[in-house]
């Protein structure tokens, strides 16, 4: 209806008769039909003098506002309801008598020790989440474990919800190396055995789940057996065996991505995966789908693992993925098992670069930050296996920073990945031409930044693989363009995990020297 306007058949068909708001010219409000605009004495509507108006409309009377008895809608006693709840200055009304099965409450002292550290520990591990995850770490870590079965009973209990909880897979795993760190160690069961601690018991946890991965998704006889009257049952059933295998395989790749596994084994996972079986044939496609989560899981953490990931990926795997998808072509494979094929060897190609499809846990400051860039237009992407800080890194106490910056200086809080990703590529470009002018006037065009985390940034990278950070902070040093004092602090805090780095980077003794001879 146009505003201003009255719709056709309405009462008062003329101009002004609907105002924005209800409104008619002057400020009364809009007579609806068969209504009055007046609830004075004697106006109201049907002709019903001095009483409230008929809200015929919706079957009811409006409420009597004029009596000061707030108590009687429903009529009768000054109860609400008529005659329900007693007023507030009524007597109480009796609450029945329990029923013999009544719900009622176990008390804590009827439970042995076991059922007690199993509720303990469900109660935790229900409240993870990366918002809250150094303080849920801090009560598991206080946990009374006093034998190597509680041991075992704590760890099943998180693999177990690791596995049900997929895109927890990395809460959990960053939970574990804490908890490696806190948890005692127990003497084995016969003498000379090695001490049983919570990460030797863990990978047994670990292993005996990947051995129990079917050669084949097909149900087995006892399966078939249980579900013989219900497919739709089965077809469940097989569902959520796929989805704990997938999230084995995530599980797994976030524990190497925390040093929790060594890269020999991982490299067994993936070809035991991706060979024929013992009869010749071609694997089954459920384990297709399993090395390739384990890959996108580790992506490149594991290529750039100087203990031969890039090898290792060039001469053995990707080829053997290549054939498998030749083989999806002539109708030995499926479509959706051969896309996924291509995926990973397309993300390889693009340098490991996705765009992200958010199926882990993520904290509420990383909820907002990706919220902002989807506003601003910005593409989300990120690198598939990249190595996360632990919960020692995120526990650690920072070093104290320099002076406070100028009131207009804007100091970001976290270090943006189009600053990582300029840095990389100055880096690149220096190793290639050792231009340390060109390299200080680049430095420059960097947007706003905090200088100790892009210190540390960077020597992160030289352990990861990247030689020429040494030559490239002396370069920096040299042309002033960034501070010996930041560099100073990220070294600081990176010698007090320098026996973890060293694990990783064999190299690590002679990096460190070499930064030391620049301070």
């Amino acid at each position: 209806v146009a505003m201003g306007s009255a719709p056709p058949g309405a009462q008062g068909g003329t101009r002004g008769s609907l105002r924005p708001g209800g409104l008619r010219p002057g400020g009364a409000p809009a007579q609806r039909p068969g209504t009055s605009t007046s609830t004075g004495p004697g106006r109201g509507a049907g002709g019903n003098a001095g009483g409230p108006p008929d809200r015929a409309m919706f079957g009811t009377r409006q409420l009597d506002r004029t009596s000061n008895n707030r108590d009687n809608r429903g009529g009768g006693g000054g109860n609400r309801g008529g005659g329900g709840r007693s007023s507030m200055g009524g007597p109480a009304i009796p609450l029945p008598k329990a029923s013999e099965n009544a719900w009622k409450r176990v008390q804590t002292e009827e439970l042995s020790r076991k059922e007690k550290l199993e509720r303990d520990v469900r109660a935790l591990l229900n409240k993870i989440a990366p918002e809250n995850l150094n303080k849920v770490v801090r009560q598991m870590a206080d946990i009374d474990i006093r034998s190597k079965e509680e041991m075992e009973q704590v760890t099943n209990l998180i693999c177990k919800n690791a596995l049900e909880a997929r895109h927890y897979s990395a809460t959990y795993a960053g939970m574990i190396v804490t908890l490696h760190e806190k948890y005692p160690e127990f003497p084995g069961e016969n003498e000379g055995d090695k001490p049983q601690d919570f990460k030797r018991i863990l990978l047994n946890t670990v292993q005996e789940e990947y051995e129990r991965l079917p050669r084949t998704m097909a149900p087995t006889e006892e399966q078939k057996q249980k579900f013989k009257d219900d497919m739709d049952g089965l077809s469940t059933e097989m569902i959520r065996q796929k989805y704990r295998l997938l999230a084995n395989m995530t599980f797994i790749g976030n524990l190497y991505l925390r040093n929790m596994l060594s890269m020999k084994v991982v490299q067994q996972v993936l070809k035991e995966l991706v060979d024929n079986e013992p009869d010749g044939t071609l694997p089954d496609e459920l384990r297709i789908h399993c090395a390739c989560e384990l890959l996108t899981t580790i992506g490149i953490t594991f290529e750039e693992d100087p203990k031969g990931g890039k090898k290792f990926l060039d001469s053995r795997f990707c080829p053997r993925l290549a054939e498998l998808a030749k083989f999806a072509k002539q109708d030995k494979f499926s479509m959706h098992c051969w896309s996924t094929i291509m995926d990973v060897l397309d993300l390889r190609k693009a340098n490991w670069r996705k765009k992200v499809l958010r199926e882990e846990a993520t904290t509420k400051s990383e909820v907002s930050q990706q919220r902002r860039k989807e506003e601003r237009g910005e593409t989300l992407v990120i690198i598939a296996g990249a190595k996360p800080k632990t919960v020692a890194d995120r526990t650690r106490p920072r070093p104290s920073p320099g002076p406070s910056p100028a009131p207009t200086e804007v100091v970001p809080t976290a270090l943006g990945q189009a600053v990582k990703d300029q840095v990389v590529k100055y880096v690149d470009y220096f190793a290639e031409d050792n231009d340390a002018a060109d390299l200080a006037k680049s430095w420059g065009t960097l947007p706003p930044h905090d200088s100790v985390k892009l210190m540390d940034f960077m020597l992160q990278k030289m352990f990861d693989g990247k030689k020429m950070i040494p030559e490239t902070l002396a370069a920096l040093l040299g042309a002033g363009a960034v501070k010996k004092e930041a560099l100073q602090q990220a070294y600081d805090a990176t010698m007090k995990e320098i026996s973890d780095i060293e694990k990783d980077c064999p190299e690590a003794p002679r990096l460190v020297k070499r930064i030391s001879e620049l301070l």
